[in-house]
């Protein structure tokens, strides 16, 4: 089987929406790189494709959708009440309506009817903590613009992969490697890798099977990123569950 087969279609579940985020740590990110990133997985997302960039450009999210609920309204990226906080969303967060209710109750205000905006919510909420309040299969990245702040988390079986890579001054996010190639990073191989993996979304040591070892990662499975637009390239990442996929463990942890 070809490389470039690999790089353009065995990563990513290739069902549901599309991520692609850059922030700008010492240089400014493109529009127009995102807008590549979000074309090359277009099939990710036939029904609508949005860019957002932060005031002062140094945050960009890119969603690509395949409208599943609210078709309506629930275009992304989506902000919060004050458009403080901005996220983009691949995955199905499961029991949203009630820590929706629960949140609204709360004082919240929900702008659409997407389970994805209870992320937003659930941030202002109670900060990094959010993902333990989340059920479901999910890979999200979000900007706080007070904070000047990006946080990005993946489900806790890994089903939603999410990769990254920090170069030229930057930290790039994408549901697949061909996005993060298509914004101009360098496409690479790496063996070892690929032969450790061997098609699943997680790996012992959280690095991609693509590209040079401290280039280019897979985000580990129940972790999260938090990095700020003035950190010169330093990245807090955090495991926040320790949860092995068997068929017991999901259905107690749906059951939770």
């Amino acid at each position: 089987m070809p490389i470039r087969y690999l790089l353009d279609h065995w990563i990513g579940d290739e069902n549901m929406c599309g991520i692609v985020a850059v922030l700008g740590q010492k240089l400014l990110p493109s529009r127009e790189a995102v807008g590549r990133g979000l074309d090359s997985i277009h099939h990710r997302g036939p029904d609508a494709s949005r860019i957002w960039t932060s005031d002062g450009g140094r945050a960009i999210l890119g969603h690509k959708r395949l409208s599943i609920l609210d078709l309506n309204t629930g275009d992304q990226p989506l902000a919060n009440e004050d458009e403080t906080l901005h996220v983009v969303v691949n995955g199905e967060l499961y029991g949203f309506e009630d820590i929706r209710r629960d949140l609204e109750a709360r004082g919240h205000r929900f702008r659409t009817q997407s389970d994805s905006e209870i992320v937003l919510h659930l941030y202002e909420e109670y900060g990094p903590a959010c993902v333990s309040h989340l059920r479901g299969e999910f890979a999200f990245v979000l900007w706080d613009e007070n904070k000047k702040t990006l946080f990005a988390a993946r489900d806790r079986f890994g089903i939603k992969p999410l990769f990254y890579s920090q170069s030229n001054g930057q930290l790039a996010f994408a549901s697949e490697v061909k996005a993060l190639h298509a914004t101009g990073i360098e496409a690479g191989w790496r063996e070892a890798g690929f032969m450790q993996m061997l098609g699943l979304h997680n790996s012992i040591t959280g690095k991609s099977q693509f590209g040079d070892e401290n280039a280019l990662s897979l985000l580990r499975k129940a972790t999260f990123l938090e990095t700020s637009a003035g950190s010169a390239g330093a990245a807090d990442i955090l495991t926040y569950a320790e949860t092995e996929l068997t068929s017991e463990s999901y259905r107690n942890w749906l059951a939770s």
